[in-house]
């Protein structure tokens, strides 16, 4: 497997280029806005506070004209308040993808310890963000207070050229992050978008492509997605909310949270077909439509609801899945 630094795309270090905290600070969707620790009601706040720490850019550039696909593997133990965050640039002179890496350190030695590389595999192009994996320090009794100067963490700004209009396919796996999308990034249509996360939150206010699929183990899929093909999102852990926007009449939707509550909002205007709602204990499942009647539930037992809407339509059908201690909800408006 090819490790190798991609030629032409070499690091470049500059303070310049060093992301502020406010721009990392997108609104969230209506439909998220209490996104964080939503199944607990209560807010957390992050210890470790970007403007305070010392901060230090890698700048990748890729170009859409050699690489139509890319992944990111973002691993190790960083602090929490790690993000991810697609835009599109405003720059017509723009013609690369910029990947502006920026890691905040408590500590100048601490930087050392993220380890960024970038390959190409298979046709692909490959980020990699990595903590030094080093001996834990003892365990002190009593505990001390957290220290900012421990602090290490990173955001991650990939901004697509002014002109482009179609990317055929974005990968995400992570550790402990958010993934949001910033500006023009509803402008672009991806042919596959695919993350996964480990603990945290994927938001977005109108992402297109003809495939999405998300998932989090420990926290929230939330916002507006706008699939062609298919939509899958899934948390274990945490709540999976979002609103669907398809650009196609036919579709297949499935959210889903093994432990959370699991919502799926659709314009009643333009939607046909089944649905199915699922979970075992919790609340009932909700179906609500302009039109009561329009609902047809064909199946009713417990733990399932199922049938469709307006007319049976074997090519469109949305699964809202609530498994455990949470409840279904598809809301068609």
């Amino acid at each position: 497997e090819p490790k190798e630094p991609i030629e032409g795309n070499e690091d470049a270090q500059s303070n310049e280029e060093t992301p502020s905290d406010e721009q990392f600070d997108v609104p969230l969707p209506d439909n998220a806005t209490d996104f964080e620790f939503l199944h607990n009601k209560k807010k957390f706040e992050l210890f470790c506070k970007l403007p305070e720490l010392e901060a230090q850019s890698t700048v990748l550039s890729i170009s859409p004209e050699t690489f139509q696909t890319t992944k990111f593997f973002l691993d190790g133990h960083f602090n929490r308040g790690s993000h991810v965050r697609l835009s599109k640039s405003e720059d017509a002179s723009v013609k690369d993808i910029k990947v502006n890496v920026t890691v905040y350190a408590g500590q100048a030695e601490l930087q050392s310890e993220a380890l960024i590389s970038a390959f190409e595999n298979k046709g692909d192009y490959i980020v990699q963000l990595e903590r030094e994996h080093k001996r834990p320090p003892p365990f002190e009794f009593p505990p001390s207070k957290p220290d900012q100067k421990h602090c290490l963490l990173y955001t991650i700004d990939i901004e697509f050229p002014q002109e482009t209009e179609y990317f055929e396919s974005l990968e995400l796996f992570a550790h402990d992050m958010l993934i949001k999308g910033g500006k023009g990034i509803q402008d672009i249509e991806f042919g596959s978008v695919k993350a996964h996360i480990k603990h945290g939150a994927i938001l977005f206010d109108g992402l297109k492509a003809k495939t999405i699929k998300l998932g989090v183990l420990h926290g929230v899929v939330m916002g507006t997605y706008q699939p062609e093909k298919k939509f899958l999102a899934a948390t274990v852990h945490g709540a999976t909310k979002v609103k669907i926007e398809p650009t196609q009449e036919d579709i297949k939707i499935a959210a889903a949270s093994i432990h959370g509550p699991a919502s799926v909002e659709l314009a009643a205007d333009h939607y046909t077909g089944g649905f199915a709602l699922f979970n075992a204990w919790g609340p009932a499942s909700t179906i609500v439509a302009p039109q009561p009647e329009e609902i047809h539930v064909t199946e009713l037992k417990h733990g399932v609801k199922a049938g469709y809407y307006k007319e049976e339509n074997k090519e469109s059908r949305v699964i809202v899945d609530a498994r455990f201690h949470g409840a279904p909800a598809l809301y068609l408006k």
